[in-house]
C-alpha cells in the first residue's frame, strides 16, 4: 500500500534527528559539534555549502553563541520565510532581538569584486549569500561576526554560505 509505505518512509526520516537529539548528553563544546548537531537535527530547515561548513567549523564564535544563532535561524527565520511574512527583517528582530540585513550598502553593491565574494554553490546550483545575520559582539565573543545565507524556496530551507568573519565591504 503506497500510503503505508509513505508513512513508513516519513517515520524513518525522523530516526536520525531523534537519535542525534537523544544522544546529546551535554551542550556541544565546539563549533564542530554544534554544526554536526544542526546538520543532523535541522536538515529539513538548514543546509550548508562547502564554504559554509568550512567557515563554521573554524569560526571563532563561542559554541553557545553559534547554537543560539543557528537555532533561531532554523526555527524563527525559516518560519518567517515559509509564512511569507512581508517584513522579515523587522519580524525577526522583534521575535529574537537579532539584527538581520538582506543586503549590503549601496557602495558595496556597485563593486563587482565585493559582490562576487557572496557567490557560492549548493548541490551544483549557483546561489548568492548576501543576506546575513549580525552577531552580537558580547554573545559571539568577537567583534563584527556574520552568518551569510540565502533562502532557497525550491528546497524550502536556509542555505548558509559563510559563518564568522564579516565579508569584505566597500567601507
Amino acid at each position: 500500500n503506497d500510503r503505508l509505505q509513505a508513512e513508513a518512509d516519513e517515520a524513518r526520516s525522523y530516526r536520525k534527528p531523534a537519535e542525534t537529539f537523544r544522544s546529546l548528553s551535554e551542550m556541544p563544546q565546539s563549533a564542530d559539534q554544534v554544526l554536526d548537531y544542526f546538520l543532523a537535527v535541522f536538515a529539513d530547515r538548514l543546509a550548508f555549502t562547502e564554504r559554509g561548513m568550512k567557515t563554521a567549523r573554524k569560526c571563532e564564535i563561542r559554541p553557545e553563541a553559534l547554537w543560539f544563532y543557528f537555532y533561531r535561524m532554523a526555527t524563527t527565520l525559516v518560519d518567517l520565510f515559509r509564512n511569507d511574512v512581508p517584513d522579515i527583517e523587522s519580524a525577526f528582530m522583534e521575535q529574537t532581538g537579532i539584527e538581520l540585513a538582506f543586503g549590503e550598502g549601496a557602495q558595496s553593491r556597485k563593486d563587482n569584486s565585493i559582490m562576487r565574494i557572496r557567490e557560492d554553490t549548493y548541490n551544483g546550483k549557483a546561489i548568492f549569500v548576501e543576506p546575513h545575520v549580525k552577531l552580537n559582539d558580547q554573545k559571539a565573543g568577537a567583534a563584527s561576526r556574520r552568518i551569510y545565507f540565502c533562502y532557497d524556496h525550491e528546497i524550502d530551507r536556509i542555505i548558509i554560505g559563510s559563518v564568522g568573519e564579516h565579508l569584505r565591504t566597500y567601507g
